[in-house]
């Protein structure tokens, strides 16, 4: 991949002192120290279903958001052509993947267990994006993906017969997503579609003198309030005092969404159903270790939902 990582920093007219690979997952993201001490972070895009548009679109948001808020997210910078992306191409490959370069954010990763400053900061800054997401568009052949549906976009893995799916949990998450497309399209009729950041939780937050950083735009596109609230909530269910703070953070900025609970149960069951369709096409070894722990784990909680209409993260 180093090879790669040198192409595309020749494009974005960067001459690094060193770089090192930091993260080797559905995406590629090294670090950067360049000749005149800048550090860089550059996310190479090998599993992203992003259409050049969608990229642009990325770009184009966070370079809004650091110039128009206060929010601290990554500060994207263009090509020595003056584009939002550089192309690379795999060994053995005709198609090219993108890479995209931004400011390195210090900071450390949020822990598993957020404090309460921490969880108000992160509602804070999803409530932060929401407000200029009422009035911000893209511009000339950016767009954002529409992620606005159960897979956001991408096919659903697990109802194609895959062996490794038993037939009891192909039938639960068929029941749970009749319940969750109703949920769709009722936010379809009544809820704004716009920018949301989609992937925050405490792996995708730096936390620095007592500032949260945002990182990882890589799932954004057009969504709902509500949804983006949801995911977050995901990772924090099995303690339902995080969930508190962090809506109480988001309270602080500006008036929560209107949803039922239902609403709001049906979208976290929505978000176990996408990671695990994800999961049964990854490459990434240690996630193919997890697999069978996750497809337990997601029959247990998507069986609670349907008998007791809570998702809970039940072990």
């Amino acid at each position: 991949m180093r090879p790669l990582a040198a192409d595309a920093l020749e494009q974005f007219g960067v001459s690094p002192e060193s770089f090192r690979l930091v993260n080797f997952g559905y995406n590629c993201t090294y670090r950067i120290v360049t000749k005149d001490g800048q550090l860089l972070g550059l996310r190479i895009n090998l599993s992203s279903k992003r259409t050049p548009a969608n990229l642009r679109a990325e770009v184009q948001w966070l370079r809004a958001l650091n110039e128009q808020t206060d929010l601290r997210v990554p500060q994207p910078f263009l090509t020595a052509a003056g584009n939002e992306f550089a192309e690379v191409y795999l060994p053995d490959s005709d198609q090219p993947v993108s890479a995209v370069l931004y400011r390195w954010l210090p900071g450390n990763t949020l822990p598993d267990e957020p404090t309460k400053t921490q969880l108000r900061a992160m509602g804070e800054a999803i409530a932060k994006m929401h407000d200029f997401a009422e009035h911000w568009q893209p511009t000339g052949e950016a767009e954002l993906q529409n992620i606005a549906d159960p897979m956001q976009g991408t096919p659903n893995y697990i109802l194609n017969g895959d062996a490794r799916i038993s037939s009891e949990l192909r039938d639960l998450v068929s029941a749970s997503l009749q319940k969750i497309e109703a949920v769709f399209a009722s936010l379809r009729e009544r809820a704004q579609l716009k920018p949301i950041h989609a992937d925050l939780h405490a792996g995708n937050g730096l936390w620095l003198d007592g500032l949260l950083s945002v990182i990882d735009f890589d799932d954004s596109g057009l969504g709902f309030e509500l949804q983006d609230l949801a995911i977050s909530i995901f990772y924090m269910r099995e303690n339902t005092k995080r969930e508190k703070y962090f809506l109480e953070g988001y309270a602080a900025i500006r008036p929560l969404p209107v949803f039922e609970q239902h609403e709001l149960e049906a979208l976290l069951a929505s978000r176990n159903i996408l990671l695990l369709s994800d999961l049964m096409i990854t490459t990434n070894a240690e996630m193919i270790e997890f697999l069978p722990t996750y497809l337990e784990r997601t029959k247990l909680r998507l069986g609670n939902y349907l008998s007791t209409g809570q998702y809970l993260l039940i072990k």
